[in-house]
């Protein structure tokens, strides 16, 4: 009896062989055709094996969570190493001459330094009065002079008890100077608190002096 179903197999073999595939596309064909829609569900779907491309861009979409709230600043970090100085600059045009006629600093004694358009300066000693002679061309009638205490060349210094050396500048022509001389005179205001008790003044006076001064005349 086996060699009959032997040779009946052998005989039959393209026949069973042939109807195998067909048998087995009928399959595919129902597995990949004949499945109606939404009859996958997750039983049927092996766990982790769906990736992102295998789902629609709707459903991509819909992964993405709300925007949370900005996080708070971070701290501010180490300051940078101090780069190298750049090159120096185009140097500036030269500014316009000063306008100033004549300007110098005169010293206590009355010697003259730093000085334009000033011939000379003459001095009453032990007066505070100095008298300033011009160059030619300014008349001392026409113009002024501005005067500031020089505090190197000063004998007070604000003083602890007050003192104080000012300047200033006598306007008319007609004065102790000699003809055509502007007259700056020096002074130390002092300040006397006796008899007040509490410190508070009391009498100011006012004292020519000796004091070197710088003047302007515009």
């Amino acid at each position: 009896m086996l060699f009959s179903a032997v040779r009946h197999l052998r005989r039959n073999l393209v026949a069973y062989v042939a109807l195998f595939v067909a048998l087995s596309s009928s399959s595919y064909a129902a597995a990949t055709n004949l499945l109606p829609k939404n009859s996958v569900g997750s039983p049927q779907v092996v766990n982790g094996s769906l990736r992102t491309l295998d789902l629609s861009k709707r459903a991509r979409t819909a992964l993405n969570g709300n925007r949370g709230p900005r996080g708070l600043a971070g701290a501010t970090g180490a300051q940078g190493a101090q780069g190298a100085q750049g090159a120096q600059g185009v140097q500036g045009i030269q500014g316009i001459p000063g306008t100033a006629r004549a300007y110098g600093l005169v010293a206590a004694d009355g010697t003259l330094s730093r000085s334009k358009n000033v011939t000379g300066v003459g001095t009453f000693p032990g007066s505070g009065v100095y008298c300033i002679r011009l160059a030619a061309g300014i008349d001392p009638a026409q113009t002024g002079v501005i005067a500031t205490v020089d505090f190197f060349d000063s004998d007070t210094d604000f003083d602890v008890n007050g003192n104080q050396a000012f300047v200033e500048w006598y306007s008319p022509t007609s004065n102790d100077c000699p003809a055509g001389d502007l007259m700056v005179m020096t002074f130390v205001r002092s300040v006397s608190t006796a008899g007040s008790g509490d410190g508070d003044v009391r009498s100011v006076t006012n004292t020519q002096t000796p004091e070197g001064f710088f003047f302007v005349v515009p």
